[in-house]
C-alpha cells in the first residue's frame, strides 16, 4: 500500500489527492498517508460509524476497499455512504455475496456453458470421502478449498507426488501426498469446502474496471503459481479464450474487481475465482508506466484522465 499510494499521489491527473488508510493492526507512518487509523471491524455498527466520521472529519469523497472482507462490508452500505456525498468502488452486495461464493459462482457458470474446473460440494465428512473419491479412482490430482476463504487459507492440495518440487513453497496452502492426506474436522474450520480438479500452471491475474458495459482490464501471468509469497508477474496480451466478456455479463461484474485463472489439463485457461476487490499486486501495473488504478479512479469520480495503452507483451518480470 506504501508504494502504490506514493504512485496515486505522484499523479498529476489525480492532481494531489490526500490519502487516508484503515487497518485492524498498527501500520508504520508513511509520508503518503495524511494519516492511517487503527480501526476494528468486529462491532459493525461501530465501525460504520468511525469511518463516517473519518470520512466527514476530512472531507473524504471516496472509499477504495482493499480486502475481501471490507468489500462485503461496503457493498451493503453504499447507499448509505453515498447520501453522505462518500462513494464506494465497489460491487452490489447481491453480486460480492454471489462471487464470496466458490460453489454458486461456479454453478451460475455452469449454467452458463462458461469454461469450469470439476467441483463437488462438501458440507460433512461423509460428502467429503466421498466425493475425494471420485478424483482417487480416476487417479487425479484434487483440491479441498473453503467455499469462504482468502489468500490460501484452508486450501489442500493433494496429489501423487512425494514432495512440492516447486520453487515458490506457499504458507498457506497445505501441499500433501494421498498416503499422507488425514481428514478431520478442521478441514471445516472455515466451513463448507469444495473438493475440485487441481488446475496447473500458468496462472493469471487480471485487473478489471466495469463503467457502463465498458470493459478494461490488464492481463498479468503469475511467476509464482499460488501466489503467496508473492514473487513477481509477467504482463501479456489479452487472450481471447478467456471467455472474460461473458464472464463479467454472467455474474454482472462491474467497478473495480480482480479475476484469478489458472489452466486445466487441456490448456485451457479456467476461472478460479472473481475478487470483490483490486489484487494485491495491482501496483505493479504503474512500473510498466500503466497506472490501472488511477485510470479506474478517474472514471469513477468523473475526472479527466488520459487514455491508457492496456495491451502489452512484455517477458520481463516485474516485482
Amino acid at each position: 500500500m506504501p508504494v502504490l499510494a506514493k504512485y496515486l499521489k505522484n499523479d498529476i491527473y489525480l492532481k494531489e489527492p490526500l490519502l487516508y488508510g484503515v487497518d485492524q493492526r498498527k501500520i508504520k507512518k508513511s509520508k503518503y498517508f495524511e494519516k492511517i487509523y487503527l480501526l476494528s471491524s468486529k462491532n459493525r455498527s461501530s465501525f460504520k460509524k468511525k469511518i463516517l466520521k473519518i470520512c466527514q472529519n476530512n472531507k473524504i469523497n471516496l472509499i477504495i476497499p482493499f480486502s475481501d472482507e471490507e468489500a462485503r462490508f461496503f457493498s451493503y452500505q453504499k447507499n448509505f455512504f453515498l447520501k453522505k456525498k462518500i462513494k464506494i468502488m465497489v460491487n452490489d452486495s447481491r453480486v460480492v455475496e454471489l462471487i464470496s461464493n466458490k460453489f454458486k459462482t461456479y454453478e451460475l457458470l455452469r449454467k452458463n456453458k462458461i469454461r469450469i474446473p470439476e467441483y463437488y460440494l462438501s458440507k460433512n465428512m461423509k460428502s467429503l470421502e466421498k466425493n475425494i473419491k471420485k478424483f482417487k479412482e480416476k487417479k487425479n490430482n484434487f483440491v479441498i478449498k473453503p467455499l469462504n476463504s482468502r489468500g490460501g487459507r484452508g486450501i489442500i492440495i493433494c496429489s501423487y507426488n512425494a514432495t512440492n518440487t516447486n520453487k515458490y513453497k506457499p504458507k498457506r496452502i497445505k501441499l500433501v501426498n494421498y498416503n499422507n492426506l488425514k481428514l478431520n474436522k478442521s478441514i471445516f474450520k472455515f466451513g463448507d469446502v469444495l473438493v475440485m480438479e487441481q488446475l496447473i500452471p500458468p496462472g493469471y491475474d487480471i485487473d478489471c474496471y466495469v463503467q457502463n458495459k465498458k470493459i478494461f482490464n490488464i492481463f498479468r501471468k503469475r511467476v509464482n503459481p499460488y501466489g503467496i509469497p508473492y514473487k513477481g508477474n509477467i504482463f501479456v496480451k489479452p487472450k481471447k479464450n478467456f471467455n472474460l466478456k461473458k464472464i463479467i455479463k454472467v455474474l454482472k461484474l462491474k467497478s473495480l474487481f480482480d479475476l484469478d485463472f489458472f489452466t486445466n489439463q487441456r490448456g485451457y485457461p479456467v476461472l478460479l475465482e472473481a475478487n470483490p476487490r483490486p489484487s494485491g499486486s495491482i501496483t505493479l501495473c504503474n512500473k510498466i508506466k500503466i497506472p490501472f488504478l488511477s485510470f479506474a479512479i478517474s472514471k469513477f469520480m468523473n475526472i479527466y484522465y488520459p487514455s491508457l495503452k492496456l495491451s502489452i507483451n512484455s517477458k520481463k518480470i516485474i516485482k
